[in-house]
């Protein structure tokens, strides 16, 4: 999954990135991405390369350099522009420096890539009330409350006294301070990735089901959660996994090629052939989907 054992740069550079050292992962990166042969691990070089730029983007927002983290959170998307969460950060570093314009612009995006974004809902709820738009704000809330309910805390019904009082500002206080367990389900999720690359399979499919557990919309995690139990042969699990992060993500690339492998590896043909083939729908270059397809 980390492509660990295939390129000694791309390994020091998943070092530097595992070792938080986001500047000197991103340079290495980018010498393996000009140089490297091997499509897989370009391919993996600039995901993780724009993950280092996420990293710092979310850094910057946690320190209030709004201008920075939209420079960082730019930089990833210029390397993976169909990614709906870099576009969802982007939009809030937009929001904080008041440009709600170009903050709903990335929005829409994110929603583009994946319609069921319930932060990306929540946010444009946020952008709604804020602009006075309440009665919309609200809806929209609820539009996001349903499509992820570990978003409705009991912080809500408290906004809605508020708004009923006519306290708006301390309406939206609370509506950027829902906590959605996602901060909690990401540290799971790295640890179990840490797990995963070292062979330790059993224990990072616990890791990650803990993350799942606190975040249960988190698409990227299901697909990992999916890889650890196709390592550890547990088929129909690692197949439900995938089907769950397409279902939250109908135009995730990866879920739906690892889905497109577990059906070859269990000689499940017409199966594979058809999700290698959606594969290509999304992605025609797509190298692996392209050798599995018959002419």
């Amino acid at each position: 999954m980390m492509g660990y054992g295939r390129d000694d740069n791309y390994d020091q550079a998943i070092r530097l990135f595992d070792a938080g050292d986001y500047r000197g992962a991103i340079t290495s990166f980018a010498h393996v991405m000009a140089r490297s042969k091997d499509k897989v691990v370009v391919r993996l070089a600039k995901f993780y390369c724009a993950e280092a730029y996420s990293h710092l983007g979310q850094a910057a927002m946690k320190h209030g350099k709004y201008d920075g983290a939209m420079e960082e959170f730019t930089k990833a998307l210029d390397i993976h522009p169909n990614y709906a969460d870099l576009h969802w950060h982007l939009a809030l570093a937009n929001r904080k420096l008041g440009c709600l314009d170009t903050a709903d612009e990335e929005l829409r995006e994110a929603l583009n890539i994946n319609p069921r974004f319930a932060k990306a809902v929540l946010t444009q709820a946020i952008i709604a009330y804020e602009r006075g738009d309440r009665d919309v704000g609200l809806k929209r809330a609820e539009q996001a409350f349903s499509l992820d309910p570990t978003l409705r805390t009991t912080d809500v019904t408290r906004a809605l006294d508020y708004h009923a009082t006519g306290e708006y500002d301390k309406v939206l206080t609370i509506m950027e301070a829902i906590p959605d367990g996602t901060n909690a389900a990401l540290n799971h999720a790295r640890i179990a990735d840490d797990l995963y690359r070292k062979g330790l399979h059993a224990q990072a499919a616990d890791e990650y089901q803990k993350a799942l557990t606190l975040q249960p919309r988190y698409a990227d995690i299901r697909c990992h959660y999916g890889l650890a139990l196709h390592a550890l042969g547990r088929m129909d699990e690692c197949i439900d996994q995938y089907k769950q992060a397409l279902e939250i993500n109908p135009n995730y690339v990866e879920a739906r090629l690892h889905l497109a492998v577990t059906y070859r590896d269990i000689d499940e043909a017409e199966q594979a052939e058809g999700e290698f083939r959606r594969v290509l729908e999304l992605d025609p270059e797509n190298i692996i989907a392209r050798n599995n397809v018959r002419v």
